[in-house]
């Protein structure tokens, strides 16, 4: 599992904003923010971060399973 800095570095690293994913989801920012940091969860958006980091999902949100969902 990566961390929401490694996370971070991954997408920055692909050129990929936080801003993009949500507007390509049609959420806000704040809300992929949110995932990302663990501090909340959406299937969706979680689906397509791995996917477009290449990681499998259970790879990359497993241990996040315990924090409370949005």
């Amino acid at each position: 599992m990566l961390s929401p800095n490694q996370i971070k570095a991954r997408l920055i690293e692909r050129g990929i904003t936080q801003a993009a994913i949500a507007q390509r989801l049609r959420v806000s920012h704040i809300t992929v923010s949110i995932v990302i940091g663990g501090y909340g969860t959406s299937r969706r958006i979680q689906e397509y971060i791995a996917d477009i980091l290449g990681i499998k999902f259970k790879d990359l949100w497993n241990n996040n399973s315990h924090r409370k969902a949005a």
